[in-house]
């Protein structure tokens, strides 16, 4: 819910923002749509350059979808899937609307692609779109808050793979598809032995201590959405 509650915050602030309702009141409406334009060129100039910039970010963003099979993976622990499910799937496209498409939508109206102070790696949210966009326009604190609430839905996503992977690897033991040991669960039925593998490897995390972490992280995100 909290999660939920901030893109909300954002998008409504973010338009407010956008018709001049911050402390400045300084109206952008679609001002950065005309310079310096909707789309970034990447690599070359041209229609060639707007079409790598569009397909490479489309790459990016199909990686944030790849956890909507989720759903399908706790259809398997839920009472009564045939009404859970049907009901989760027809909200999943109202979700993707809203929280994905909506959002970035304000984002492309509060900040143009080329400001020098976007997304640098500064350690905190201060290079957010829409930190960028609310200190602009006088709003203070926002950090603050933007980094407590991104720290909770880092460790909720952390928690949902974990619970996605563990599953799908104690599915493939059950099948034959993974060391029988796999298939080991509590009293409960909680699979030990698959939660415990897919927990070790979460060590890998402290390779985004390296310079070089974020390159390989992309690297694999886009080899995955592609």
């Amino acid at each position: 819910m909290l999660k939920i509650a901030l893109v909300f915050l954002l998008i409504i602030g973010g338009i407010v923002i956008d018709l001049g309702g911050g402390p400045t009141h300084d109206r952008i409406g679609f001002r950065y749509y005309k310079d310096p334009g909707a789309f970034a060129p990447y690599h070359t100039e041209g229609s060639l350059g707007y079409f790598l910039g569009f397909f490479t970010n489309l790459l990016q963003s199909a990686g944030s979808f790849s956890g909507i099979e989720s759903i399908v993976v706790a259809a398997a622990e839920v009472k009564n899937p045939r009404i859970a499910l049907a009901k989760a799937v027809r909200r999943l496209f109202w979700r993707i609307a809203i929280f994905y498409v909506l959002l970035i939508f304000v984002v492309g109206l509060l900040v143009p692609y080329n400001d020098p102070q976007l997304l640098q790696s500064t350690g905190t949210a201060a290079s957010s779109p829409f930190v960028l966009a609310f200190t602009r326009a006088g709003v203070k604190g926002l950090p603050h808050v933007i980094n407590a609430i991104v720290l909770s839905s880092a460790v909720s996503a952390g928690s949902s793979l974990m619970y996605s992977v563990s599953r799908m690897f104690y599915g493939m033991a059950l099948r034959g598809y993974a060391p029988r040991i796999v298939a080991k669960t509590t009293k409960k039925g909680l699979p030990i032995v698959s939660l415990s593998i897919v927990t070790l490897f979460y060590a890998f995390a402290f390779m985004s201590l390296s310079k070089g972490a974020s390159t390989v992280l992309n690297w694999l995100s886009n080899l995955n959405a592609l």
